[in-house]
């Protein structure tokens, strides 16, 4: 009698769990697992770009709409500039002149992109006030007397990176844009174009495995442009 209860009791009835079963088991729950932390982690990184992108676009709108205003208002200074409001140009900078500000005479505005680094840039504003001694409408700036200087938008994405320019001077001919994608008065290259075409781009998140950038695209026409 003992010797049958001693076979029933090593019988498959009663045996226990084996260990391929018990790695079986475990494998399938790390792949659950695993799973789930991904679809986690891309939900909370999708809400993190999500945010950012909203913050820059909160951030970046006043610039742009401060900036169109400018450009809109701005003015030959003087006769070396035959009649056009910008005075110098590139794809990473602009400078005008403009009469948006309350004072004596049209104020010197630059932007420029500066502290590049991994493909992302500060843009910086300037603004230069009206030399006292000068008379209108030859404006000059000569002094550098300083009225404004501030970093206006961070994690601008460099043009060099991009390969779209952040400024561009723009004339229509026949319909068909034309680009000025540099000029400078003061080496004797006019800045002959009537719209200034502004192209800001945001990364707020270019650290990410999946950066997405905000962008926002401008195309100014110059009231006293001629």
């Amino acid at each position: 009698m003992l010797a049958r209860l001693r076979s029933r009791s090593r019988s498959g009835e009663d045996r226990g769990t084996t260990l391929v079963e018990v790695i079986v088991a475990s494998t399938i729950g790390a792949l659950a697992l695993a799973a789930t932390y991904t679809v986690f982690w891309g939900f909370t990184d999708d809400v993190a770009v999500a945010t950012d992108l909203a913050s820059a676009q909160r951030e970046t709108r006043p610039v742009i709409s401060a900036m169109v205003i400018e450009l809109r208002q701005a003015t030959p200074p003087n006769a070396a500039a035959g009649g056009n409001p910008v005075v110098a140009l590139s794809t990473t900078s602009a400078s005008f002149v403009t009469d948006r500000w309350d004072a004596t005479g049209p104020e010197l505005v630059t932007y420029q992109l500066e502290s590049c680094s991994a493909g992302l840039c500060d843009l910086r504003q300037t603004v230069i006030a009206a030399d006292t001694t000068a008379v209108e409408p030859e404006w000059t700036h000569d002094d550098a007397t300083l009225v404004l200087d501030r970093i206006v938008a961070r994690d601008v994405v460099d043009p060099a990176s991009s390969g779209d320019a952040l400024f561009a001077g723009v004339n229509y001919v026949a319909g068909a844009a034309v680009e000025t994608a540099s000029c400078d008065v003061s080496t004797g290259t006019a800045c002959d174009f009537a719209l200034v075409a502004v192209d800001l781009k945001i990364d707020p998140n270019g650290l990410r495995d999946n950066p997405r950038v905000y962008e926002v695209y401008e195309e100014v026409r110059m009231r006293n442009a001629q």
